[in-house]
């Protein structure tokens, strides 16, 4: 007979729930980033190169230019591949936040964020929106090294 431990208890109705929004209001790094760098003075930098690779109707939509710089940015900051960077997207939901994105919303995958960087790289933009990212954190007294962030 299997005993039943306190860790494996049925979860109640609203236990999910419960656990959900107390995640939504835990502050951390991540929200903190959001609030001090204004992500948005990188989007016609980040857009201009994905204009001359856009296709014909079909397929489905292209992810935001700037969610997909921040994908990037978590990349650097926590030293992930792209496939732990889809996982961990799909698994955070700090991440998810810092995205903007909602457990409902698509999500880039692996081959899109190697796509997205890929266009960046060649165009020069990856880098050059990497070095106003860095000044952006010097203005707040912060100095950028890829795996962390420290005062």
């Amino acid at each position: 007979m299997r005993r039943k431990t306190i860790s494996s208890a049925d979860p109640g109705i609203f236990d999910y729930q419960n656990w959900v929004d107390k995640m939504a209001t835990s502050s951390t790094a991540l929200d903190w980033l959001l609030a001090m760098v204004n992500f948005e003075q990188f989007r016609t930098d980040l857009e201009r190169p994905l204009l001359c690779e856009a296709r014909g109707p079909g397929g489905r939509p292209a992810f935001d230019a700037v969610l997909m710089f921040k994908v990037l940015v978590l990349q650097r900051m926590y030293n992930l591949s792209d496939d732990q960077a889809e996982f961990q997207i799909r698994d955070r939901f700090s991440f998810q936040r810092f995205l903007g994105l909602t457990v409902a919303d698509a999500m880039p995958d692996a081959k899109t964020i190697w796509k997205y960087r890929e266009i960046w790289t060649k165009a020069g933009t990856v880098e050059a929106c990497f070095i106003l990212f860095r000044n952006e954190l010097a203005k707040q007294g912060l100095v950028e090294h890829p795996g962390k962030i420290v005062d």
